[in-house]
């Protein structure tokens, strides 16, 4: 829990297949500029910043669920 209390950003982007190279350029140049521009240490420090990269899903894998097992006294 080193991060209780703290502000956390989450955005997510959905880009369409001719917009994604745009994307990807995008952000290897933000990741640069946060590290020039944003505090490192202190209480202002960046804890982290992440970017992951993901294809939409557009089909969701259903699992059944199990039937409830009867508790045993």
């Amino acid at each position: 829990m080193a991060h209780h209390g703290k502000i956390q950003l989450t955005y997510v982007i959905v880009a369409p297949p001719d917009q994604v190279k745009e994307g990807e350029r995008i952000f290897a140049s933000h990741a640069p500029w946060m590290k020039a521009t944003h505090h490192r240490e202190g209480n202002k420090a960046l804890l982290s910043y992440n970017v992951s990269k993901a294809t939409v899903r557009t089909r969701w894998i259903r699992i059944p669920r199990r039937p409830e097992t009867p508790v045993s006294s």
